[in-house]
């Protein structure tokens, strides 16, 4: 039974079109698709530096300041040495 190791439970619900940028959570997630399309970009762990992401205790301190839209080379020259995984889950695929 693995219920006892599971701290919090959060249920998040979003409408087409949502984006969200590219972070990390604190927790284990799983996601589980009921209808639409949702398109994630997964990437190792030992990537992280390449993500920029923002300082410690800053209020978005789990994010990228990489927009991965529309990256700024310039600004974040090592982004593109972040080697991520295109997964796109469909109605009935869990994550």
């Amino acid at each position: 039974n693995i219920l006892p190791l599971v701290q919090r439970f959060y249920l998040f619900a979003g409408l087409g079109g949502t984006l969200y940028h590219c972070h990390y959570d604190l927790q284990p997630n799983l996601h589980v698709q009921l209808s639409g399309r949702k398109r994630f970009i997964l990437f190792p762990p030992e990537d992280w530096e390449n993500l920029y992401p923002f300082p410690v205790h800053h209020d978005l301190d789990r994010r990228s300041m990489v927009d991965l839209d529309a990256p700024d080379s310039e600004k974040f020259p090592n982004w593109s040495r972040a080697r991520g995984l295109l997964v796109e889950l469909e109605p009935g695929d869990a994550l």
